[in-house]
């Protein structure tokens, strides 16, 4: 799931608490650097690996890591789509989740 979105700018504030849930979300300019949370529900004890690609801003799909929040910064605007998925022990692919956002002129 994707959780909490934050304005990272100058004064850390909350944009929304649920990305998954979030619609018609917009950023002014002036406050284009966020910092996205996500995690898997999955109470097991496992290895969990996320992958991400921000459509509009990166080329590719990340490298796997462990890490549950990636920050962009300075982002120009335009319309983002967020993807994110999770691997559990090096072998399940979780389906994509998607958080849209668009950053006002």
């Amino acid at each position: 799931v994707i959780g909490k979105i934050t304005n990272i700018t100058g004064t850390n504030f909350l944009i929304t608490g649920s990305g998954s849930l979030s619609k018609n979300i917009e950023i002014p300019a002036s406050e284009s650097s966020i910092r996205i949370n996500y995690a898997l529900p999955y109470y097991r004890q496992a290895n969990i690996q996320y992958q991400y690609y921000l459509e509009g801003f990166s080329d590719d799909w990340s490298e796997w890591s462990s890490q549950s929040q990636k920050d962009f910064t300075n982002l120009s605007f335009g319309t983002y789509r967020f993807k994110v998925r999770a691997k559990i022990n090096e072998t399940i692919i979780t389906p994509e989740t998607v958080f849209e956002f668009e950053v006002l002129p």
